[in-house]
């Protein structure tokens, strides 16, 4: 496959919020570095974080103008330095700089392969969504056999992965709201 010097991409002008976002056609592809992969994207995620970043409130974020976008899948094309697997040609979703974009590097010890039936599409929640959610409930949130899960906020995909994660947790009690209350004696 040959790589192109220039790629179309999602380039973040202000820190005024995603509406100033805008589409440049002559963005440099990156070169991988020492430990680090290429990936040709085919499926980019659209988080939280985007949208903080978007408006400079993702502590540590990069200020404009820069690629847009950090979760993403597609194909290693090609591996920097010092990099045995993944291999150029195999399917890998995870997060770096600039997933908004045609190519973009990940590192290498990062790249997680898309399983095998899955698309790279399925492939997304399990960089961002699925692991915040999974740390959420266990380690932060302390989850055990016999608790009710309150999830606040499941209209996104961290909060649906954890409804999901909860619904199947073992012996967590499953409650429809409203849930009955004891009556006044």
């Amino acid at each position: 496959m040959s790589i192109p010097a220039t790629m179309r991409a999602l380039q973040q002008t202000s820190l005024n919020g995603p509406q100033d976002m805008r589409l440049i056609t002559d963005a440099p592809v990156p070169n991988p570095g020492q430990g680090e992969v290429l990936v040709r994207v085919t499926a980019a995620g659209v988080n939280f974080a985007d949208i903080s970043k978007a408006h400079g409130t993702f502590a540590g974020g990069p200020r404009p103008p820069y690629l847009a976008g950090f979760e993403a899948a597609g194909e290693v094309v090609a591996v920097g330095r010092a990099v045995t697997d993944p291999q150029p040609g195999v399917r890998v979703v995870g997060a770096g700089t600039g997933a908004f974009a045609e190519y973009m590097v990940l590192p290498a010890a990062a790249a997680v392969p898309v399983p095998p039936a899955w698309t790279e599409q399925q492939a997304l929640g399990l960089v961002v969504n699925w692991p915040t959610a999974l740390a959420a409930l266990k380690p932060l949130g302390g989850i055990a056999a016999g608790h009710v899960v309150l999830i606040h906020a499941a209209a996104g995909g961290t909060g649906q992965a954890a409804v999901r994660m909860a619904k199947h947790h073992p012996r967590t009690p499953r409650r429809t709201w409203p849930a009955t209350r004891p009556s006044a004696a």
